[in-house]
């Protein structure tokens, strides 16, 4: 992502690796937005490898919950599924409809131990400040190079993809670009473990509905995949997030700029050492 002297950003170019070999993609959650989020990978997945991509995507899915009673008519469960793992569900239909091979975890992500190949980007579906800190963590350990975060409330949400500091210390030699800002270095609360948090699960179908809109979560998975296709199929993003108000109907763009960045956290550090890209980490797509 090179920048002039304004820090003026137009787009971010997508890795040219990911053009040329399977899209190795691990999904960290996969309840009301997360099953969402996993059916437009698989519709991803099938249209990339229509279009002649050599290796669509490469998905596993990690969650530790079972399917519940309040599950149904929220999240794509059926009453047969109750009591069997939400990840173990969804990943065994989508294998079986598409013909695809992912794999499912039934664990936390701090367990899994997909981290130990090779993993392009992770998507986290968490509902607390805790689960998101332990899941950025964890990737940034394993060299991951993007994350893409997806959380709601009750009307709003957003989706913001950016680029984890890990894999940056492997190579410092490219200094003129800037990281591509993820979701903690712009919302620090996001992860920050010391704020109260509610994220209590809803017993019934009508406590969850009374907790959250009935279409926040397609709508954020929506704008997830719509995020993720850009930077596959076009190779470019202009934009690296979305904030959604279903209450308002107003939506608002997180542009690729790091004059935007400060404004949104002016305690921000760009350019500093760990934050400076190792070689290849943003190249040009050919």
């Amino acid at each position: 992502m090179k920048v002039n002297s304004a820090q003026t950003i137009e787009s971010h170019l997508c890795p040219s690796h990911w053009r040329a070999q399977s899209i190795s993609v691990v999904l960290a959650g996969c309840g009301g937005t997360g099953a969402q989020v996993l059916h437009h990978l698989a519709r991803i997945h099938a249209s990339l490898l229509r279009l002649g991509h050599p290796g669509g995507l490469s998905v596993d899915v990690v969650d530790p919950d079972m399917v519940s009673e309040a599950n149904i008519g929220r999240q794509p469960f059926s009453p047969y599924d109750v009591g069997r793992p939400k990840a173990e569900v969804l990943v065994t239909r989508l294998n079986q409809f598409y013909g695809s091979r992912w794999q499912a975890e039934i664990c936390p992500v701090r367990q899994s131990r997909i981290g130990y190949n090779r993993v392009d980007l992770i998507i986290g579906c968490v509902d607390s400040r805790s689960a998101r800190r332990e899941l950025m963590q964890w990737a940034d350990r394993r060299g991951v190079r993007y994350w893409l975060d997806c959380g709601n409330s009750a009307q709003s949400g957003q989706v913001i993809v950016g680029e984890l500091k890990g894999i940056f210390k492997q190579d410092q030699k490219r200094l003129n670009l800037v990281r591509l800002s993820h979701a903690a270095d712009l919302f620090p609360e996001m992860v920050d473990t010391k704020v109260k948090e509610d994220n209590q699960p809803s017993c019934s179908v009508a406590d969850s509905l009374f907790h959250q809109d009935l279409f926040i979560n397609s709508t954020m998975a929506n704008y997830a995949g719509h995020l993720l296709w850009s930077l596959i199929r076009q190779g470019t993003i202009r934009q690296h997030g979305y904030f959604v108000n279903l209450e308002t109907g107003r939506t608002s763009a997180l542009p690729v700029n790091p004059d935007h960045w400060k404004r949104i956290n002016p305690k921000l550090r760009l350019n500093s050492v760990q934050d400076r890209p190792s070689k290849g980490v943003i190249e040009k797509t050919t």
